[in-house]
């Protein structure tokens, strides 16, 4: 599921998040290209990914990549992600952990 919120601004895409659900138990590296709805990198964007087992933060480079190792919680629980850089909508994306 999808949700983008903010008041002002362009929209973000963020590859190479999961498809599919997160395993518990099994670290998750993520490894992201941030760029905006008409496909310009975006570096600076703050990368964040929380759960119930903590938060990881990265902030993208200038080609827009950001790398973060994630430890999911227990099963049926949601990894949040977040995206945020000046100018852009927020972009925030819950992933369900699996078993």
């Amino acid at each position: 599921r999808k949700t983008i919120t903010a008041t002002q601004g362009i929209g973000l895409r963020v590859a190479g998040l999961p498809k599919k659900k997160l395993k518990a138990g099994k670290i998750a590296s993520l490894a992201l290209v941030v760029t905006s709805q008409t496909g310009e990198s975006v570096s600076g964007a703050t990368v964040t990914v929380a759960s119930e087992s903590g938060t990881a933060s990265a902030v993208t480079d200038d080609a827009g990549h950001a790398a973060l190792d994630v430890q999911p919680p227990a099963p049926k629980k949601i990894v949040t992600v977040t995206v945020a850089a000046p100018g852009y909508l927020t972009f925030t994306r819950q992933i369900k952990v699996k078993r």
